[in-house]
């Protein structure tokens, strides 16, 4: 990032840090209590929000949605994830459609999720 480089949207000066090298970029959106810190970086259209911490070089990105979480230590979230009240770290990425929520912990794996099948058309003429 630039001097003068226009970013994403954060709702107050608290939801990025002021002396690290955190980033909110593109259409993304940092609210609430939420904090973006150390190296972190949200971008694109990402949304942020509720208690979440995004921190230590992790990247949130795509139409990808945080609330409630920490986020750390390298984890990427993206595609059109959502993750709610769950604590990831240590290289995790989680994309696609993947939709995880309650008090979980993610820890170096990855986790894709993907769209059901789509209904077949219905046959002409019925």
């Amino acid at each position: 990032m630039a001097a003068n480089q226009i970013g994403g949207f954060v709702e107050s000066e608290r939801n990025l840090s002021q002396k690290d090298l955190a980033w909110v970029a593109d259409h993304a959106e940092v609210t609430g209590e939420a904090t973006v810190l150390h190296d972190a970086w949200v971008g694109e259209n990402a949304r942020v929000f509720g208690l979440s911490r995004i921190g230590g070089d992790a990247r949130v990105e795509g139409r990808a949605v945080v609330d409630g979480c920490i986020v750390g230590h390298r984890a990427r979230i993206s595609g059109s994830a959502r993750i709610e009240n769950s604590w990831v770290d240590c290289e995790a990425k989680i994309g696609g459609t993947a939709d995880l929520r309650g008090d979980g912990k993610v820890s170096n794996c990855t986790i894709r999720g993907r769209m059901p099948p789509s209904e077949p058309p219905a046959p002409k003429g019925v």
